[in-house]
């Protein structure tokens, strides 16, 4: 399950580079220093790298990546799906595809406390 959050995550992340690298090419290099594109850029970060740090996903990995794919979610991410260009296809599939397996994974996961 933690392979699946990583490739979701991995693609979204793909998806979100191709369209930075659009925005740079229009608007220079500026517009990468703003808030709201970090922030997703590492909400799809941090998924890929709880994902293929460990071997198995606990209750408290699976909550961190529900939570970043929610937020992913809240911005509008998952929305870009509807454009039919390949960013905003495969930030969407990365989207909607890792919410549901981060939310699955957070049902499954064994609790941190032993």
């Amino acid at each position: 399950m933690n392979k699946l959050i990583g490739l979701f995550a991995l693609l979204g992340l793909a998806g979100y580079a191709i369209l930075m690298f659009l925005l740079v090419a229009l608007f220079g290099i500026r517009v990468l220093v703003q808030w709201e594109v970090l922030s997703i850029a590492l909400a799809f970060a941090v998924p890929a790298l709880i994902a293929f740090s460990g071997d198995r996903l606990t209750k408290g990995a699976a909550l961190v990546a529900t939570l970043c794919f929610g937020y992913l979610t809240y911005r509008g991410c998952a929305g870009a799906i509807t454009e039919l260009a390949l960013g905003n296809l495969l930030l969407g599939i990365g989207t909607i595809g890792g919410l549901g397996t981060s939310v699955l994974a957070l049902l499954s996961a064994p609790s941190d406390s032993k």
